[in-house]
């Protein structure tokens, strides 16, 4: 926005101000009248008397704008400086962690365990029996996984540790088909331990409970050797 100050049409005025002021200035400074003009020695003049006189005798107009050192309005603030664009390479974006695998069919699952059993690799046997039984807690081979997980046991001599294996059959599959397996075997567990009397009672156990089967059988050779 521009103001005018003192506008064109308007010369003639200060013009005619500007002498009066002249004619002021003069008689002021030492001159007694306009007619002894010749005689007159000036006085230094102000900084301040210059500046009234040169506003009143320019004939040009004057004007400020909003952008002018008198303007007491702060400057715009500069503008933000536009955002680099990232280099490819220079960093790469987050790969989202894949997901966990899904596990192997039950059926897969429980066969690869029982050959490692087979093979000897008793350690990884029970971790894959471990891991049927954390993926497969409910199906016809969950019994099963956990009794061979006893069995592992037993083949590393740790007794007391597949003990606790076939407690857990008990506990979690009373019905399961199992049962005789895991009874006579715990006699045999207790025998190693030289736990003789609770062996004992395991095996009585096996042969009164499941006459039938090949683990009774068993049993009650082990409760009448010479037989």
């Amino acid at each position: 926005m521009t103001s005018t100050v003192a506008p064109t049409s308007s010369s003639f005025f200060f013009m005619s101000a500007a002498s009066a002021l002249a004619t002021f200035s003069f008689t002021g400074f030492g001159a007694p009248s306009t007619r002894s003009l010749a005689s007159f020695r000036p006085r230094p003049v102000s900084s301040r008397t210059t500046l009234m006189t040169w506003i009143f005798l320019s004939p040009a107009a004057f004007s400020t704008t909003s952008n002018s050192v008198f303007s007491s309005a702060p400057a715009p603030a500069a503008a933000a400086p536009p955002a680099v664009p990232v280099a490819e390479g220079e960093a790469p974006a987050v790969v989202p962690r894949p997901g966990a695998p899904a596990p192997p069919a039950p059926r897969e699952l429980y066969s690869q365990a029982y050959a490692d059993y087979a093979r000897g690799n008793f350690d990884l046997a029970i971790q894959e029996y471990q891991e049927y039984l954390k993926n497969y807690p409910e199906t016809d081979l969950s019994d099963n996984a956990q009794y061979w997980i006893g069995e592992c046991l037993y083949s590393k001599q740790q007794y007391a540790e597949a003990l606790e294996a076939w407690d857990e059959l008990f506990r979690r599959f009373p019905g399961s088909d199992k049962q005789p397996d895991a009874r006579y075997k715990k006699g045999m567990a207790l025998e190693r331990l030289g736990r003789k009397s609770q062996a004992q009672i395991e095996y009585r156990a096996a042969a009164t409970r499941y006459p039938n089967s090949e683990a009774g059988r068993k049993a009650r050779e082990k409760l009448n050797p010479q037989q």
